[in-house]
């Protein structure tokens, strides 16, 4: 969509520029406005969306919302104001209806900045974590929320055991999930 709409500027341009084009002036400026105002809203719509699908999962976990709390309303509040928009735009899927609310791209530029604090909340929450215990260092960012987020359940470790721990492949759990033995990769 982006490279559609960067030609149809291009060629506005250049319809600009016709000496035959000054009847439409008027139509010109307004096509071009819509069609920069489009590849705006198209942008920030990517951007947003790519935080919200990352983000998601995780403020649906109790123990992280738990944790971050005001992370946790934050995401809640970019969370209805995006099934909004995307279900007003459902309800008119095409494009040239649903870019005449010009309000939608405000409403997409709040939410990056609210999701860019969340982000920054919750890169803070697990540098805390890390430091508290250094060998969470050794794990990406997703397998340390998997771990936080799952806390209730000790054996969603066993993956990331051999990241944090030399010599340990796995642990074995009894019925009450506690732990009374540990394997090396040898077995």
């Amino acid at each position: 969509m982006q490279q559609i709409l960067d030609d149809q500027i291009v060629k506005t341009q250049t319809m600009k520029g016709s000496p035959y084009a000054k009847i439409f002036e008027q139509k010109i400026k307004d096509w071009e406005d819509w069609l920069l105002y489009t590849l705006n809203f198209s942008e920030y719509w990517v951007k947003v969306q790519s935080v919200w699908l990352y983000l998601e999962p995780i403020f649906s976990s109790p123990d992280i919302k738990k944790h971050l709390p005001v992370e946790a309303t934050d995401f809640g509040n970019v969370d209805m104001e995006w099934k909004t928009m995307m279900a007003k735009i459902v309800e008119d899927t095409k494009v040239i209806n649903f870019t005449n609310d010009r309000s939608f791209l405000e409403t997409l530029k709040d939410c990056q900045n609210t999701l860019d604090r969340v982000q920054r909340g919750l890169n803070d929450y697990l540098e805390g974590k890390r430091a508290a215990f250094p060998r969470f260092y050794f794990l990406s960012n997703d397998e340390l929320l998997e771990i936080l987020s799952e806390t209730k359940d000790p054996t969603r470790v066993q993956p990331h055991l051999k990241k944090c721990f030399e010599g340990i492949q796995k642990l074995k759990f009894d019925d009450s999930k506690k732990i009374y033995g540990m394997y090396s990769s040898e077995g």
